[in-house]
């Protein structure tokens, strides 16, 4: 049976979005038994039993009814097509996930009568919502007088502000105050660039908000419009990789906040580790603020949206710590003062990610680990898989192979002839799944590049020298050229014909794969020096023998411990096995004889040895 929000968007898709506020705004009228209003907002928006429409009004009234007001968010927000979603992350937060931030920072506020609290993306205003009845029953205000002086929101869409304009509306109304309410804090801006100083002498005055709250945007990078990414660069926590759009939104929020102001945000919770979050972290780090953080670690709590989630609160004074737990979403009333562990700033690592473990047992643990050895990266390379931006161009099946040249079909059923000189085998390395998958594939990849000596590195064939000695490939790449051309969002890649990255063409030796993510690690090993791969990463070694070793390592119950406990969580128990959260394992020493007595132990004699190696006990790691 089809959700009650998958019901009306199937009715309301392609539809305006006037058409769909007015609809949405009058099915819930009439579920709720609210005849005529004063409001004038919400009576310009409601179907009249004149009108052509009422009808299927009726009709949803009485078949799929909205029956409060968190329900018609949820649906105006379920209805936002999937294109505006991708680029403004607007995401239905729960009620009860509101209601708890709400809470928190609402305890720490001294004056709640008078606070002035900031959504800056609100969406369809759930936030405000939840503060507006939380600041009703804490101090018998109006929710007119309410939405007129504490509440404030920014969003970048227009319909969201209007939308949120009605929820507010509606709010009144339902409590018993149909009266015009005044709206001049809701506004429609790119909150990269907006200054509420500048906009409202009262915010000016008061030194900035006393609460911010809110679910910032769900973007990723590569989603982010042209005009945000434009404004990233005046934020300092940007300054590393690839920054998501929620990143900014940390220092949005901080820094429009009054002294001993508070924030509560749910959201993403991979900064604690991730590449992008280094900057972010260094800031948290130096500010130095009151910062306690609840994660939900691979509970997805978002079900479209493979995102895990952590509350992020801060308290604007001086503190020497962050405090951290971990529950379900289903437990937050069960945490407690006790609940949190504290960490020293001068003791967390912004460079290479926050290990916010529970329990010293388990720093003593890992400590023991990255400390048995030598780093896993000083003793061994690392690759990551080539990236040729369109490798449904380069990369074909073959189906003959005659003399000195491979015949595939391309997708527009075509066949092609491709010289085998100017090919390499390639595999999709999260694909594999045994060394059998690397041996017996056939998949090759056009690859236009020579070693050059003096650089040291592949170089892009010169286009004669291409054209001239592989007139089949260059004839193929050259259909395809326009679509080459236009890979990279525009940029142009030099040679056209070149990939559209030069990652990857230097894995020489033997391979072993790292699969994306893991329940329980299990490695392949490549012998093939030559093999090129994609979607993936991999250790590289010259010795054979020290690359199976480093395999049972990575295979035992040590190394499983260890991820599981410093890596990034994924849902069902899956972890990050990214080179990010292996460079701080270290290898133990060990001499070519028990290197070559490890490889001939059973699977229990080398969990022992390994245990004995890292100094460590069975209870330590279970």
């Amino acid at each position: 049976m089809k959700s009650q929000s998958k019901v009306y968007l199937d009715v309301l898709q392609n539809k305006n979005v006037e058409f769909v506020n007015q609809f949405l705004v009058s099915v819930f009228l009439e579920s709720v038994g609210i005849g005529k209003v004063s409001n004038s907002l919400v009576n310009s928006y409601r179907i009249k039993r004149n009108d052509r429409a009422y009808e299927l009004v009726v009709k949803f009234k009485n078949d799929a009814p909205i029956q409060n007001l968190d329900e018609l968010i949820q649906v105006f927000e379920y209805v936002i097509s999937p294109a505006e979603k991708i680029v403004t992350g607007a995401v239905y937060t729960p009620e009860y996930i509101r209601s708890y931030i709400i809470s928190k920072t609402f305890d720490k506020l001294k004056n709640l009568k008078e606070a002035i609290v900031c959504d800056p993306a609100c969406g369809c205003a759930s936030f405000l919502v939840s503060a507006a009845i939380a600041i009703n029953h804490s101090t018998g205000k109006s929710y007119q007088e309410i939405i007129e002086e504490n509440i404030h929101g920014l969003d970048i869409a227009p319909y969201s502000i209007e939308r949120s304009k009605i929820i507010l509306s509606l709010l009144a109304i339902l409590k018993g105050e149909d009266v015009e309410v005044k709206m001049d804090n809701l506004k429609v801006g790119n909150a990269l660039n907006f200054d509420w100083f500048q906009v409202s002498p009262k915010i000016l005055a008061n030194g900035g908000f006393d609460c911010v709250v809110g679910n910032p945007p769900y973007v990723c990078y590569r989603n982010i419009d042209l005009e945000s990414k434009s404004l990233l660069s005046k934020w300092k926590v940007v300054k590393s990789g690839h920054p998501d759009l929620y990143i900014p939104f940390f220092q949005i929020g901080i820094e429009s906040l009054k002294k001993e102001g508070v924030l509560g945000y749910i959201t993403v919770n991979t900064f604690f580790k991730s590449v992008n979050g280094r900057a972010l972290r260094d800031y948290l780090s130096r500010a130095g603020y009151q910062i306690q953080i609840i994660d939900f670690k691979d509970e997805q709590l978002f079900k479209k949206r493979n995102t895990y989630t952590c509350l992020f609160y801060i308290s604007k004074k001086s503190s020497g710590f962050l405090e951290y737990t971990y529950c379900r979403s289903s437990d937050l009333q069960k945490l407690t003062a006790k609940s949190f562990k504290r960490f020293p700033y001068d003791s967390l690592d912004d460079a290479n990610g926050w290990n916010l473990l529970i329990g010293l047992n388990k720093e003593k643990v890992i400590e023991k680990i990255e400390n048995a050895g030598d780093k896993i990266f000083d003793l061994f390379g690392f690759s990551t898989g080539i990236a040729t931006l369109k490798n449904d161009v380069y990369i074909f099946s073959p189906v003959r192979s005659d003399g000195d040249r491979f015949s595939f079909i391309d997708q527009d059923r075509k066949e092609y002839e491709i010289e085998k000189a100017i090919c390499r085998k390639v595999i999709n390395a999260n694909r594999i799944k045994s060394e059998e998958d690397v041996d017996s594939s056939d998949t090759q990849i056009i690859f236009p590049y020579q070693w050059d000596k003096e650089a040291s590195r592949y170089v892009a064939f010169e286009p004669n020298h291409f054209k001239r000695n592989f007139p089949c490939a260059w004839a193929y790449l050259k259909t395809r050229m326009n679509v080459l051309k236009k890979r990279d969002n525009g940029k142009e890649v030099v040679p056209w014909f070149a990939f559209g990255r030069s990652q990857g063409m230097r894995n020489f030796g033997m391979k072993l794969f790292l699969p994306h993510i893991a329940k329980k690690p299990s490695f392949i090993i490549s012998s093939d020096s030559q093999l090129l791969f994609y979607n993936g990463e991999a250790i590289l070694s010259s010795n054979d023998r020290d690359l199976k070793v480093l395999k049972y390592i990575l295979e035992s119950r040590v190394f499983l411990y260890y991820i599981k406990t410093t890596s990034k969580p994924y849902s069902s128990g899956y972890f990050s096995l990214a080179k990010l959260y292996l460079k701080g394992f270290t290898i133990p020493k060990m001499t070519i004889e028990e290197k070559i007595d490890f490889l001939n132990m059973n699977e229990g004699l080398r969990e022992s040895f390994l245990l004995d190696k890292y100094n460590l006990k069975v209870n330590d790691i279970t």
